[in-house]
């Protein structure tokens, strides 16, 4: 495992990266750092998916790192203050009782964005996550959003012809508290079988689903609260309803489309 030092950040490889590759990274992470828009491109084999994760993800890092520093001093200081305070009670050098409170205006919390990975097929998606594993950011964690078609194991619902049907059997069963497999969620996504996987794709879901007995779809649902990374197809990103329906939020998220010169071709097909 490679460490590099790109405009601040600490990104780790599993080899010494190419030229190319450092260059592409350099580019995501000021991309990032100047919270701009960026379109990059890299030749097909150039590894540039493993390199735009690495990037990304050693940028979120420190982030976060930054963020937990800046809340540990900002409840050092409030601990600080409390105690000044007190004293000054205690002495009597409080006039009325009372004591001039700091000025929290300058103490606002940064919010820790949300990698949001979409791509065209959950193939590709896969594929992506598969390049996760293999990377030093693989404690991180991950979900990938798929259809109640590709993640529900309940036989009932997946008898249904169409997804109308299945979709509104599903949310008939979670609403009477009819299906077991949604009932096991709450208690499971604390399993460490769950949590100490921080990276599954749709297979390890659905195999982990059906081997402890819970629902791979709402659980993804579960894990997608916490992860520091979501993977998802393009429709689930571009369309606002879908969008909406399960909690993605765009504004002070990152959003990486790979591929995107699919994209003018794919909302042709599918939004117009």
């Amino acid at each position: 495992m490679s460490t590099i030092n790109i405009r601040g950040v600490a990104v780790e490889f599993p080899f010494e990266p190419y030229e190319l590759q450092r260059e592409y990274m350099d580019k995501v992470i000021e991309c990032l750092q100047n919270e701009t828009n960026g379109v990059l491109e890299s030749p097909t084999g150039t590894g540039k998916t493993l390199s735009l994760l690495c990037s990304t993800l050693g940028w979120l890092q420190l982030k976060k790192a930054q963020i937990q520093a800046q809340r540990i001093n900002s409840i050092a200081e409030e601990k600080q203050g409390f105690m000044g305070n007190l004293l000054k009670e205690l002495t009597g050098k409080v006039d009325n009782g009372t004591a001039n409170n700091a000025d929290n205006s300058g103490r606002a919390f940064m919010g820790l964005p949300t990698i949001i990975y979409a791509s065209r097929t959950h193939t590709q998606l896969s594929q992506a996550m598969n390049e996760l594993k293999r990377s030093a950011y693989k404690h991180m964690k991950a979900c990938i959003i798929g259809s109640r078609e590709q993640m529900c194991i309940h036989p009932e619902v997946m008898k249904e012809q169409s997804n109308s049907a299945r979709t509104q059997m599903c949310r008939l069963k979670v609403k009477s508290r009819n299906c077991h497999f949604h009932n096991r969620v709450e208690r499971k996504k604390e399993d460490p079988a769950v949590s100490e996987s921080p990276v599954m794709d749709i297979e390890d879901l659905v195999k982990l689903g059906n081997l402890h007995k819970f629902c791979p779809y709402y659980m993804a649902r579960e894990i997608q609260k916490e992860a520091d990374i979501i993977f998802m197809p393009y429709n689930y990103l571009l369309d606002p309803k879908v969008r909406k329906s399960l909690g993605i939020v765009l504004s002070n998220n990152v959003v990486i489309l790979d591929e995107a010169h699919n994209i003018e071709r794919y909302i042709f097909i599918y939004f117009l």
